[in-house]
């Protein structure tokens, strides 16, 4: 993390000058610490690689399933079913161990003649991640659930 502290009189440092203004200008203010800091954070690097380096998938009760990872590091998940179907909403669940780490609910689109689900997830760590399809608004199972492990 960056701290910068700006003095007053750092307008023109910043780009702040109006069209027109000379530097002249702004060299006549006092430059005085105001005692402001203000944080500008960088990342080098996300923290988490998706270069997707695996794909785990699974059939199950009419649904196919898929992960995309790198290592243990989920970048994105899917399922589908072989026709269009409306009603339906994916429950997606991240688990670390016997640990539940994230639950998400997800809307589907029709592509063809199939009803798919997808995310892009960018969530961190992940030992596995479930998937099923569940009526609109509850948790009642229509299709899987199937899951898929980072475990390679």
């Amino acid at each position: 993390m960056k701290k910068v502290h700006y003095a007053l009189g750092a307008a023109p440092a910043l780009g702040l000058l109006l069209p027109g203004a000379t530097a002249m200008a702004a060299a006549t203010h006092a430059a005085a610490s105001t005692g402001k800091t203000v944080t500008l954070q960088h990342r080098v690097k996300p923290l988490y690689d998706c270069t997707i380096g695996y794909k785990g998938s699974a059939y199950g009760n009419g649904m196919y399933g898929a992960i995309y990872f790198e290592a243990n590091t989920v970048c994105g998940q899917s399922a589908s079913i072989d026709h269009r179907q409306t009603g339906l909403t994916e429950r997606v669940r991240f688990w670390q161990g016997t640990h539940l780490a994230l639950s998400r609910r997800l809307h589907g689109t029709f592509v063809s003649n199939r009803t798919v689900f997808y995310s892009s997830v960018g969530y961190g760590s992940a030992t596995e991640v479930c998937e099923a399809l569940v009526t609109n608004g509850t948790s009642s199972v229509k299709y899987g659930p199937v899951c898929e492990d980072t475990l390679t």
